[in-house]
């Protein structure tokens, strides 16, 4: 799924992930502090989705919807939204989660169907990223 991840004009690619590289994430996550609350969608025994929520220990109030993703070929059939309504619910049967006031995430201008599924189950646009990418020398 890591080779239809949208990075806009950069020039970096986007780098297969293994089992061993998201257990090393995982860890590296866990180790920060942070719980990870996740769904997959699965076809046939695949893979086709996921998504996942990071839940800070140290400062539950903002949660961070982190990565939402469906395989282009399954795209359009209510996956991301039954992905994104999983894990919500998952999220708030969490007791850790009992303190927790706010969920932010973020999504490309040019991602028009994800931004209509996330002003859909109630995010409202608070800002803009902009990623910028320059030589160094």
């Amino acid at each position: 799924m890591s080779d239809d991840v949208p990075l806009g004009d950069l020039t970096r690619t986007a780098v297969p992930a293994d089992v061993e590289a998201v257990r090393r994430n995982e860890r590296r996550m866990v180790d920060q502090g942070y719980l990870l609350v996740r769904s997959l969608a699965r076809t046939d025994g695949d893979a086709v989705g996921y998504t996942e929520i990071l839940l800070s220990r140290h400062d539950p109030e903002i949660v961070h919807q982190d990565d939402t993703f469906v395989e282009e070929r399954m795209r359009g059939r209510g996956i991301g939204r039954a992905l994104k309504a999983a894990n919500l619910r998952q999220l708030m049967s969490l007791p850790e989660s009992a303190s927790s006031r706010f969920l932010q995430t973020y999504t490309a201008l040019s991602n028009a169907p994800m931004l209509a599924l996330n002003r859909a189950i109630g995010f409202e646009e608070a800002d803009i990223l902009t990623v910028l990418e320059g030589p160094l020398g």
